[in-house]
């Protein structure tokens, strides 16, 4: 099933990218998982002179990868389209999109009257548009500001589309011998904490994030580092911890695991099984 894609349309000044910053916040609020893709006219470098990647790049490979236990990026050293890249997305519920507004997707216009320049020119017609004086438009018009009702109205077209059928639960993931005892079965929740401490650097913020005794972390911690025989989590600084390279390792793991399970859950039902919604 193709993901939705909403395109924010409007010419230069009318604050697409500040729309976006603010409105991918509701959605997220909204439990949706979202992936930003921003449409730029002219050249541009997101890497940086002297570091690997670009000393990669610049040796001639058509396309450059970096990842760690917690992020990823893939540079194409070549042109390549918008759909290519939507069909490389995996995980995600919305595509929110800055401009494409020749392309066929659901289009949000911006007009702001201080701008002077009209309502972008584009393929189609608007599903909406964002503005601070009403329009002479049949379509649903909201303020610029308001992000809360522009997510809520997302929302509510998205759920016009088929349904993503969600893996059940979460994966359970055992490592070790074979055996009821043996190894460690582990699944979301350590993961959650081992990704907590590597974001903030700190047991404590993690635990203060998930709302989870800080006790009870160590507990955790120290229980999966006792039956995987790995070291998860080091202490660094005063009051701080990070991940071990083992930690990161077991991260991305699970998510892998997780993500191929949901792959295999969205392609049986893709093939015939959605009668079991």
């Amino acid at each position: 099933m193709s993901i939705p894609v909403y395109s924010i349309v409007g010419y230069s000044g009318t604050g697409k990218t500040t729309f976006l910053e603010r409105l991918i916040p509701e959605l997220k609020k909204m439990g949706l998982r979202v992936a930003a893709i921003k449409h730029d006219a002219h050249e541009f470098d997101v890497d940086h002179e002297g570091k690997d990647t670009w000393r990669m790049t610049k040796a001639g490979a058509d396309v450059t990868c970096i990842t760690s236990a917690t992020h990823a990026a893939v540079m194409e050293n070549r042109p390549t389209s918008i759909e290519s890249i939507l069909m490389g997305l995996r995980d995600v519920d919305v595509v929110i999109a800055e401009g494409y507004k020749q392309k066929n997707y659901k289009k949000i216009g911006l007009y702001r009257a201080a701008s002077r320049r009209p309502l972008a020119e584009i393929q189609g017609e608007f599903l909406a548009v964002c503005t601070d004086t009403p329009l002479d438009l049949d379509v649903p018009q909201f303020k610029l500001d308001d992000y809360t009702a522009v997510a809520e109205f997302i929302r509510d077209d998205m759920g016009k589309l088929p349904v993503r059928h969600e893996l059940y639960g979460s994966v359970q993931v055992k490592l070790g011998r074979k055996g009821p005892e043996a190894g460690l079965a582990f699944g979301k929740g350590l993961v959650d904490l081992l990704e907590g401490i590597d974001r903030s650097g700190s047991i404590n913020h993690a635990t203060k994030e998930m709302g989870m005794a800080y006790s009870k972390a160590w507990k955790i911690i120290n229980n999966a580092e006792a039956k995987s025989g790995l070291t998860l989590v080091e202490r660094e600084g005063p009051g701080g911890s990070r991940l071990t390279r083992e930690g990161q390792d077991l991260v991305h793991l699970y998510r892998e695991l997780s993500s191929h399970a949901q792959q295999a859950v969205d392609d049986l039902l893709a093939g015939g099984l959605e009668e079991l919604e």
